[in-house]
């Protein structure tokens, strides 16, 4: 752009107006423009701006944002991703070990969480759950094993007279 300072310019002309600013085509090209007239020497100053230059930066401009908004977008995504994973694999582990359970298989366990929150409380109240059904029914099988012994023992104390007596009678038959 050449400098065009102290020239007179026939051809550039607000017409009446003592200010002005807008765009306007001058010499073939495109411009943004702002102008003062002074009161004092009568002089109009033009400040000039290319059109293509505001156009070029704000185009750039733009570029920049679109470019800095999908990284940030890919980040967030990124993120995102790691904290739904950490989430969702202990849930996932909870939720296959509790199948397993509920195709019965009480020896599983879900791996003891530290974690303070409900995951781990979760876990923890799960294990000791499991750990309480297997001695219930440890509980259960042992009483129906002595209850077992129990009737084996009273038949036994009833075979016994029963027996002694018959062979009392089979004696006394022969004697």
């Amino acid at each position: 752009a050449a400098a065009l300072t102290g020239h007179r310019l026939e051809d550039l002309a607000l017409g009446d107006g003592a200010a002005g600013q807008g765009r306007l085509e001058w010499r073939g090209n495109a411009y943004l423009y702002t102008a003062q007239r002074s009161a004092r020497t009568g002089w109009t100053i033009w400040l000039l701006t290319p059109a293509a230059l505001i156009s070029s930066e704000t185009n750039r401009t733009g570029l920049l944002v679109l470019a800095l908004g999908a990284v940030a977008m890919l980040l967030l995504s990124a993120i995102i991703y790691v904290v739904t994973k950490r989430i969702t694999r202990p849930l996932r582990l909870m939720a296959s070990t509790m199948a397993r359970v509920e195709h019965g298989d009480l020896t599983v366990r879900v791996p003891h969480s530290t974690a303070p929150h409900e995951l781990g409380r979760l876990s923890r109240v799960f294990n000791t759950m499991l750990d309480s059904i297997e001695r219930l029914i440890t509980q259960v099988y042992e009483a129906r094993l002595r209850a077992k012994d129990a009737q084996l023992l009273a038949l036994q104390s009833q075979i016994n007279p029963h027996f002694l007596f018959n062979t009392l009678n089979s004696v006394r038959a022969l004697s």
